[in-house]
């Protein structure tokens, strides 16, 4: 366990983009005293106050009641693709296959955004899917019908008045940049 002379030395060294990640990613997992030297660095540095919130959030208990008001306030948010404020944020992943006779690429991306914005993102991939997934063998066929069927359900799904389980998942596994979003002032 390095000391806090150590810690210094080391967080000194760090840019202030990896400072910034390890306050809204890494928090929850740093030492007390790593976390005071992460303070000390935002401070010193004349980073956004906000990033406090960020740790804090990271290190605190969250009853059922307070994740579901975050998710609220979370999908309150503009939309980080069109900037439209008429509907709430939902959060889907996308996948899409690309295949090239001997290879193929799968992806998936997970999608914040509003319905249209979602449905359209996910419409996208299906087009690239229909016209590039089929050609690997002998998986290409079993991916496209795959990522059609996901992508048709994201469609389908994006302007459900609930939120998605996946955006569930996401806030509670990004509380810090949730927090950052939602609560800076």
């Amino acid at each position: 366990m390095p000391s806090s002379h150590e810690l210094r030395q080391r967080y000194s060294r760090l840019s202030d983009n990896k400072i910034m990640e390890l306050a809204v990613r890494e928090a929850g997992g740093l030492t007390v005293e790593a976390i005071e030297v992460l303070r000390e660095q935002i401070r010193t540095r004349n980073l956004d106050h906000n990033l406090e919130k960020s740790i804090q959030a990271q290190r605190r208990e969250w009853s059922d009641s307070d994740q579901a008001e975050l998710l609220d306030e979370f999908r309150d948010l503009p939309c980080p693709i069109c900037q439209s404020t008429e509907h709430k944020l939902n959060g889907f992943t996308i996948k899409k296959i690309k295949s090239f006779v001997l290879y193929g690429i799968r992806s998936s991306e997970f999608v914040v955004g509003c319905p249209h914005c979602i449905s359209a993102k996910a419409e996208s991939a299906s087009k690239v899917t229909r016209l590039l997934g089929w050609w690997v063998l002998p998986l290409g066929v079993n991916w496209t019908i795959e990522a059609l069927e996901n992508n048709s359900k994201v469609r389908k799904h994006s302007s459900d008045m609930d939120p998605s389980d996946e955006l569930r998942a996401y806030v509670e596994a990004n509380l810090g940049e949730v927090v950052l979003l939602t609560r800076s002032t």
